[in-house]
């Protein structure tokens, strides 16, 4: 996935602008069935959807990173609030620690979503390989095996 973030050439604003008149029906198709299984591997696990959802949609469509983005931010919002519907029917729910979780993602997203809108394409591709970089790093133990523990 970071080949592809690194590798994929940044979309043009003009590309944004594409109808859908204009794809047609094997793109629509290739789409629905990989967004289906997006879709159940994001409601049955959950974690890194994001990076999924931003990769497939990167590859599919021809938006631009903060389109993508943006796409991505309401997808997970699906997810988050049928799954805390679940959570909070069989009382599994840590409020405070929840609350203020959800304060911080709030505050994090504001700030997010104002620096994509300014920043464009070009610093949210240097964003996403560098975390995704650091995240494959940590869950291959590269960081453990340099030392470096956290």
């Amino acid at each position: 996935m970071v080949l592809v973030l690194i590798l994929r050439p940044p979309r043009h604003k003009a590309q944004d602008r594409q109808t859908e008149k204009e794809q047609d029906l094997k793109s629509k198709i290739i789409a629905a069935i990989t967004f289906f299984f997006v879709g159940i591997y994001g409601g049955f696990i959950q974690a890194g959807v994001g990076f999924i959802i931003i990769a497939a949609l990167n590859l599919i469509t021809g938006w631009s990173l903060v389109k993508i983005n943006s796409v991505k931010v309401f997808v997970i919002l699906a997810y988050m609030l049928s799954s805390l519907a679940v959570f909070v029917a069989s009382g599994q729910v840590e409020w405070v620690l929840g609350l203020t979780l959800a304060v911080g993602n709030g505050a994090g997203g504001w700030l997010g979503s104002n620096f994509a809108v300014a920043k464009g394409d070009k610093w949210i591709r240097i964003i996403l390989v560098v975390t995704v970089t650091a995240m494959a790093a940590k869950l291959l133990g590269l960081f453990e095996l340099l030392g470096l523990n956290f």
